[in-house]
């Protein structure tokens, strides 16, 4: 998923962040408000059928993720990600 803000200011981006995006406003308040842009990317279980992680990566440049091909190399990275992760788990279960 990609994604950047809408809205301008602190009041806007306090609104998306709970109006379009579930956080609470209490929640919304923790958050960084510099941020415009947003990329979400499941990290899939080995076979392949469910998401064991989210790999998520937000920046303060608007518009950011709609350069190139973000999507191809999100998909890229996670399963980059899955491969050492479960490299790391099997190595730990040996312990």
């Amino acid at each position: 998923m990609i994604a950047h803000r809408q809205l301008n200011g602190d009041d806007g981006f306090l609104r998306e962040m709970t109006d379009k995006w579930g956080f609470t406003n209490e929640e919304a308040l923790k958050l960084s408000k510099d941020r415009w842009s947003y990329l979400a990317h499941p990290i899939l279980t080995e076979q392949g059928d469910k998401a064991g992680a989210v790999l998520y990566i937000d920046s303060s440049e608007k518009g950011v993720f709609q350069k190139k091909h973000p999507k191809q190399l999100a998909e890229h990275w996670c399963r980059g990600l899955a491969a050492y992760l479960r490299e790391v788990g099997d190595e730990a279960s040996h312990v």
